[in-house]
């Protein structure tokens, strides 16, 4: 087996089985095994992309690929790059959340997202975007993303 990510451990493994007095009757595991290491948890973010423009009232979908093992992410985001708010918790496996931007975000041109493990604080990875206030002429902006992504205009129920 390819453990490229993992550091094994011991690579030729058996499971014994016995009575603990006297050892009668045991039995043995007829195949060999490893024990590697877990590989470190990472998560990459994959949207939004670095200096992106959004704006307040639209949706953001935020994306992320993971590997290795951990519960739930949260997602924050900064317009600062000091003060992180929580956007939401997200089980892994999902790779993607929909925020939708509220107005009363305060546009900045130095917003970032942040994806961080539940648990540990780890992994984490961060990507920069814009946020815009939301304009009136740019109201088609946010149904043709919409469209582009299979997001219905309205929430069905």
């Amino acid at each position: 087996m390819d453990h490229s990510d993992n550091t094994t451990l011991s690579a030729k493994c058996k499971v014994r089985i016995s009575q603990v007095t006297g050892g009668a009757p045991n039995d043995s595991s007829h195949a060999y095994f490893e024990i590697v290491s877990g590989a470190t948890p990472t998560v990459t973010l994959t949207f939004p992309n670095d200096k992106m423009t959004w704006f307040t009232g639209t949706p953001m979908q935020v994306t992320w690929t993971s590997t290795g093992t951990f519960d739930s992410v949260k997602v924050e985001y900064t317009t600062n790059a000091v003060a992180w708010r929580s956007i939401g918790a997200v089980l892994n496996g999902a790779g993607k959340y929909i925020w939708n931007i509220p107005d009363t975000v305060t546009p900045s041109i130095h917003c970032s997202v942040r994806i961080t493990g539940v648990v540990t604080g780890q992994p984490t990875d961060v990507s920069a975007f814009r946020i815009h206030a939301y304009r009136a002429n740019d109201q088609d902006r946010g149904a043709q993303w919409r469209g582009k992504h299979g997001i219905p205009a309205q929430p069905t129920t």
